[in-house]
């Protein structure tokens, strides 16, 4: 007869790498901006607002704009997923908080009329130690953007803010990743699946023997 303990055994080490893998990627969020309408500041969309309470907050200068070809102002076809992104319309320059910190990397889909830069902080408000930082080339040589170039960058320790730079209104960010140097939501390679799919495998091969056995 087979024993519960060995249902339980087999049970948990067919799911562990599932929850492993759900586990890595709790810890990355991806900010798309959809569901801002044009030329609406940010600031706490994301930190209690309709965006969710994420723990994220944008310093005031931070726009949400809209594709033109969506009923918007922005001069692109669409972002790099939807038809939002965020652009700094009204000044040179804005900060990201995130109140719980991250750690890993940090990466976005961007689109520049002009250079930029942008830097990762240890502390809140663009404070305390550089750990990561970006320079931003020009992307756009005419009147439209065209496509979305995507960069990142990897660091040690804990941030807890972002300053991004740049000539107003020059340059366009989607996909803000915190979390990982890849933007985008982040999807288990084949390996992993295939790993998954072994111990299952193999945990109904074993529960076939012992219940022929028996």
């Amino acid at each position: 007869m087979i024993s519960f303990k060995f249902f339980r055994n087999v049970f948990i080490a067919a799911i562990l790498p599932i929850i492993c893998i759900s586990g890595a990627r709790a810890q990355v969020t991806v900010l798309s901006f959809e569901g801002l309408t044009d030329m609406t500041d940010v600031r706490d969309y994301y930190n209690g607002g309709a965006g969710g309470n994420l723990g994220i907050s944008f310093l005031t200068g931070a726009l949400a704009v809209v594709s033109d070809q969506s009923g918007g102002t922005g001069n692109f076809d669409a972002g790099s997923s939807g038809s939002n992104v965020i652009a700094f319309v009204n000044s040179q320059s804005a900060t990201m908080n995130v109140i719980s910190g991250f750690s890993t990397g940090f990466s976005f889909y961007y689109a520049a009329f002009g250079p930029g830069s942008v830097a990762v902080y240890s502390g809140p408000d663009a404070t305390g130690t550089v750990l990561g930082t970006f320079t931003l080339a020009r992307t756009v040589f005419g009147s439209r953007i065209l496509g979305w170039e995507m960069t990142g960058v990897s660091f040690a320790g804990t941030a807890y803010s972002v300053s991004f730079g740049g000539a107003a209104g020059s340059i366009g960010f989607d996909d803000i990743t915190i979390g990982s140097a890849t933007p985008g939501a982040p999807v288990p390679e084949p390996a992993t699946y295939a790993l998954v799919a072994g111990v299952m495998a193999l945990a109904g091969t074993v529960v076939w023997r012992r219940r022929a056995r028996a």
